[in-house]
């Protein structure tokens, strides 16, 4: 950075919300942990409302703006507020979207705005349940001129970066992987907080399951909760620990009485301490439907716990450690709970930030390339 200039370059995400998702997370954490002395993120959202985050990001600095939400009716609405506040906020050289094929939309305004450096990132895949959705058909649409108006194109994954973008942009590097990353010493394995919250909870002598995620159907709560029913068939002291929030919860709490569940399932809702809560927990089950990444399952890992998930669905770099076992969701729900109970007396529970690290999911690194990527490219184009 130019030595005379005093004040952070100011990096502008485009998103719905900053509520607590995988993509908005990831953001968090590249955020916490980049150098806000040099560069600084700010937020243009279309949610309404007071997001999850928000009182972090103004603590650190940052700013939230919002604008119309993004529908087939306001279409023209939403361009003319990205429009609007582009002209009156000339500061922003670097716009980086975070809205799959629908980042089109920001970018041309932003390339018609001037703005040099437009970024699109790829958080999502197509859903794995065999359906054609709508999302699947406008990203096939929009693909093509996503990639004339963005300069520069992420993913959190190669899978989502090639079902983004295409494979000859991944293989010709015009499209490339950033991380999820995590700060990995928050989700090392400690036995004292383990202790601490089964306590708290009134687990200490139950075999727990978890899952951390949103309440929606691309996480795949309801065959989750059957996969339970059978693990609790065979083993009486099983409890089921669900952290996460959203509209699938009151069909969740009628699915686990239908199944004679209700008494084992704990609903958690919105939490704040997950790093402590996979402490809690001995095994860590994700069959979702669709997964960019799933950076819970990293997070899971790190805290050295095992791990079952959708093959075909997860990607596969996501098993970052020897903890995770894919399975496919054509097999039965008493399937993956013969699986699943075979780690149930498994050997002393070991963290594994190395191996995490190693693959490249540490956060202090990896927010120091992010920092550098936004400096590099703020110089290349002439910025004072």
């Amino acid at each position: 950075m130019n030595d005379r200039q005093k004040q952070p370059i100011r990096v502008l995400h485009i998103l719905h919300s900053m509520n607590r998702g995988g993509a908005e997370t990831m953001i968090m954490n590249y955020y916490r942990n980049i150098d806000r002395e040099q560069v600084q993120f700010d937020f243009l959202l279309t949610f309404q409302g007071k997001s999850d985050y928000e009182e972090e990001i103004i603590s650190m600095g940052g700013r939230i703006f919002h604008i119309t939400p993004l529908t087939l009716t306001s279409i023209r609405g939403y361009l003319k507020d990205i429009q609007r506040f582009l002209k009156e906020h000339r500061e922003y050289k670097i716009v980086h979207s975070h809205t799959s094929s629908k980042s089109v939309f920001p970018l041309y305004i932003s390339k018609r705005c001037k703005v040099p450096v437009r970024v699109s990132h790829s958080h999502n895949m197509e859903l794995g349940d065999g359906t054609f959705s709508i999302k699947e058909i406008l990203r096939k649409l929009l693909r093509k001129p996503l990639r004339l108006v963005s300069t520069h194109n992420f993913g959190c994954s190669k899978e989502a970066t090639i079902w983004l973008y295409g494979e000859k942009y991944w293989q010709t590097g015009k499209a490339k992987v950033l991380p999820n990353a995590i700060d990995t010493k928050k989700f090392s394995y400690n036995e004292e907080i383990r202790e601490k919250y089964r306590q708290d909870f009134s687990l200490t002598d139950n075999f727990v399951v978890g899952h951390v995620g949103r309440l929606q159907k691309e996480k795949n709560h309801l065959f989750l909760l059957e996969i339970f029913a059978e693990i609790a068939k065979k083993e009486e002291k099983a409890k089921l620990v669900l952290v996460g929030e959203g509209a699938l919860q009151e069909e969740i709490e009628q699915k686990a009485h239908v199944l004679g569940i209700e008494e084992k399932v704990v609903l958690l809702g919105l939490r704040f301490d997950v790093p402590d809560l996979l402490q809690m927990i001995d095994v860590f089950v994700f069959p979702s439907l669709t997964e960019g990444l799933g950076i819970v399952l990293v997070e899971a890992q790190t805290a050295g716990l095992p791990c079952f998930a959708s093959k075909n669905v997860i990607p596969e770099e996501a098993a970052v450690t020897d903890l995770v076992e894919f399975i496919s969701l054509e097999e039965s729900a008493k399937s993956w709970a013969d699986k699943i109970l075979k780690v149930q007396n498994q050997q002393e529970r070991h963290t594994r930030i190395s191996m995490v690290q190693d693959a490249g999911y540490d956060i202090c690194v990896e927010a120091k390339k992010l920092e550098e990527f936004y400096l590099v490219e703020y110089k290349k184009n002439n910025m004072p």
